[in-house]
């Protein structure tokens, strides 16, 4: 059944660009975007990002992401082997004269994290991720939304782990240049076979951010992980954007 599932996500993807490669003989420069990110925190490391979407409407794109995790300890038997990499496909919709964007994925993880459970056999489907990532961005308030259930598509070995990641920020412009707000990100981890589900992380915070010349953005966050049970551990987020 979960193989019939990532198939289904493929087809999708190929009718929907195919769809959109027919919508017009003649494509404008503005009807792409594209973006690339680099990105680093005290949980996953660092982890380069891509993003891009090509209008097949007014207020309607279709999008696709990708994720390149680095972090050895998501491979095959930790060793760098394998490394988890995840690709989606959604369709992202504008609406208050295109100040908020909402944008339902769905991807696909690659390598051994969820359906083998970092052993030494990295396989194609992994896992299935359905996500949604919606943004508000006005003349004085920014907010972010970001939600998505890690789900092992195939069982490899004796382990296998289900994951939530969300997070949310909110905040203020004070210029044209600085904004500030409130930052909160919550890992868990669902299902582990043989285990209950617990929390990994739920971090609270601060976060800066400066919008750049030459369409970059720099956000930094930082604070405590209030369901550690050392004390004294805190996070710590970095990213950098820039769209091309």
């Amino acid at each position: 059944m979960r193989q019939q599932l990532l198939a289904a996500i493929f087809l999708f993807g190929i009718i929907g660009f195919s769809q959109a490669q027919q919508i017009g003989t003649e494509t404008e420069e503005s009807d792409f975007s594209f973006s690339v990110g680099l990105h680093q925190d005290v949980f996953f490391g660092f982890y380069p990002t891509l993003a891009g979407s090509y209008a097949i409407g007014e207020h309607t794109d279709l999008s696709f992401y990708g994720i390149l995790w680095t972090n050895p300890n998501f491979s095959a038997g930790s060793h760098g082997i394998g490394l988890w990499t995840e690709f989606g496909l959604g369709v992202n919709f504008n609406a208050m004269n295109d100040q908020l964007s909402i944008n339902p994925q769905i991807g696909i993880t690659n390598g051994s994290l969820l359906s083998s459970y970092l052993t030494e056999r990295p396989v194609f489907g992994d896992g299935i991720v359905p996500n949604l990532t919606a943004n508000l961005n006005t003349d004085v308030f920014e907010a972010e939304f970001y939600g998505g259930y890690y789900l092992a598509l195939r069982e490899i070995g004796t382990v296998t782990t289900d994951y939530l990641h969300y997070w949310v920020n909110a905040g203020f412009k004070l210029g044209r240049v600085f904004s500030a707000g409130a930052y909160y990100e919550h890992l868990i981890q669902t299902r582990l076979t043989g285990a209950e589900g617990s929390d990994v992380y739920q971090w609270v915070g601060p976060y800066v951010q400066f919008a750049l010349p030459n369409n970059c953005t720099v956000k930094f966050a930082g604070g405590p992980d209030i369901v550690s049970s050392d004390e004294t551990r805190d996070f710590y987020k970095l990213s950098f954007v820039i769209d091309l």
